[in-house]
């Protein structure tokens, strides 16, 4: 795993080392990578993504010990071959074939089950058609290729040229940024490019993710198996290819506990144990803790749970707001890393979130609601159809997108109108035409129509 050390990381990047008060939740363009950002008439800059310049595409960095900045691909796990090396596209005939979407321009093969392990094999479709007897289906976690009868009468099967080089792609190094218990795990790009990724607890030696209420929650292994007969000691597996989960996680009613990992229960395929079965949800009871007689899988360890990690033990998290003339940025803190979760539009007094509202045209959008044209009606025999919006609370417009002539798409919104007094019913196929009551949420006509001009228009520009 190309994991290197936070200074000799920053020296790299040409930042300083040795508090948080490092870049270490912001990203750079480097040579060959360059930033994307949407921009509002304000100047506001949000975030957007990463764009090859040399490859003309967006790109996405992967995870793992060494990741690459991978264009858009569509996973495949079928092959044409016994050895599962010459990938396939396997996609449903569309019915009318007009409305085929199109190919993607690449495949990914994902050959290691493992997190730390990247997808790196990529290859770029032919274009053709081709009709097998037989295909052949990857099982990354079992590492077997097992044949099946093709059915190119409902599938159509498109091969692949080569796995591309990863040097095709700009690769990196994984380092965690930052200073104190809370850094930022960041790919260091080969070209000079900073890609924040993710929070990392040097404490825990796990990645976190930031929750304002319980902390900077650890990513977790969690056991559906205990070594005990009150389910209290919890047992979790892990593939022996890959790198042991450093937290375990134990859910218990409603309520999530995490442990360390603790010492080997078992990896021999041959022994059998007894474990505990809480993988079954029982009404009225909770998870099951059901005896049963095991042997752990081939190529699989089963860990004891260690030490409690108490929830006092979490990094705290603090929900910060920065600057921006119209669009401020909002984002959940812990140390020195921060993750943002939206926008604050100053103008209309919600958070936003940056949407493709059709192909090309881009806006901050609230969370905006659906609106509903069928299963609602004025009338007690429900032949006379409504359409409605519904109020959860933020009182914002309700949002469709309606087809044009020329086949492309556009939005159309609307303010919440007139509340829907008694005499709103609504359809169910096991009681017929009822009485709408749901006190919780209130429908509403729909009002007059909105712009969606009214939130902010974004442009993407390149770094």
């Amino acid at each position: 795993m190309r994991l290197v050390a936070t200074c000799a990381a920053a020296a790299a990047a040409a930042v300083a080392c040795g508090d948080n008060d490092l870049p270490q939740s912001h990203e750079r363009s480097g040579s060959r990578i360059r930033a994307m950002y949407q921009v509002d008439a304000e100047g506001d800059r949000l975030f957007h993504g990463w764009y090859d310049q040399t490859l003309d595409r967006e790109c996405v960095w992967s995870a793992g010990g060494d990741p690459r900045c991978l264009p858009a691909f569509e996973e495949t796990a079928v092959f044409l071959d016994a050895q599962c090396q010459q990938p396939a596209l396997e996609r449903a005939r569309a019915v009318p074939p007009q409305t085929e979407p199109p190919l993607p321009a690449y495949l990914g093969v994902r050959r290691s089950p493992c997190a730390e392990r990247p997808l790196l094999e990529l290859s770029a479709l032919t274009g053709a058609v081709v009709a097998p007897l037989f295909v052949w289906s990857l099982d990354a976690s079992a590492g077997t290729c097992r044949g099946r009868a093709a059915d190119y009468v409902t599938y159509a099967y498109y091969p692949t040229g080569e796995p591309l080089p990863p040097e095709t792609f700009v690769g990196g190094e994984v380092a965690n940024l930052g200073g104190g218990r809370i850094r930022t795990r960041t790919v260091v790009g080969d070209d000079g490019s900073l890609a924040p990724i993710e929070a990392f607890d040097t404490e825990l030696g796990a990645s976190c993710e930031p929750d304002l209420e319980r902390g900077c929650v650890p990513a977790a292994a969690y056991a559906s198996i205990a070594e005990d007969a009150a389910c209290l000691r919890p047992i979790a597996a892990a593939l022996n290819r890959c790198e042991p989960p450093a937290v375990i996680a134990h859910t218990r009613s409603d309520t999530v506990r995490l442990y360390r990992r603790g010492d080997v229960f078992t990896d021999d395929p041959e022994e059998v144990v007894t474990i505990f079965d809480m993988s079954v949800f029982i009404t009225g009871q909770g998870w099951s803790c059901t005896e049963r007689q095991a042997q752990v899988i081939a190529g699989r360890t089963l860990y004891r749970a260690g030490a409690e990690i108490s929830v006092d033990r979490l990094a705290q998290v603090a929900d910060r707001t920065g600057e921006g003339r119209r669009l401020r940025p909002q984002w959940l803190q812990a140390g020195g890393h921060r993750a943002v979760y939206g926008y604050l539009d100053v103008a209309e007094g919600t958070t936003c979130s940056p949407t493709e509202v059709v192909p090309g045209v881009w806006h901050c959008l609230p969370d905006l609601r659906g609106i509903w044209r069928d299963f609602f009606y004025a009338n007690a025999t429900c032949s006379e159809p409504l359409a409605l919006g519904f109020d959860y609370g933020e009182h914002t417009p309700v949002i469709e997108t309606v087809r044009n002539d020329d086949g492309t798409w556009r939005p159309r919104l609307y303010e919440l109108g007139l509340e829907r007094a008694p005499g709103t019913y609504f359809w169910t196929s096991d009681e017929g035409c009822v009485p709408y009551s749901d006190g919780e949420f209130t429908a509403h006509e729909l009002g007059a129509e909105v712009s969606i001009d009214r939130y902010a228009p974004l442009a993407l520009v390149t770094e």
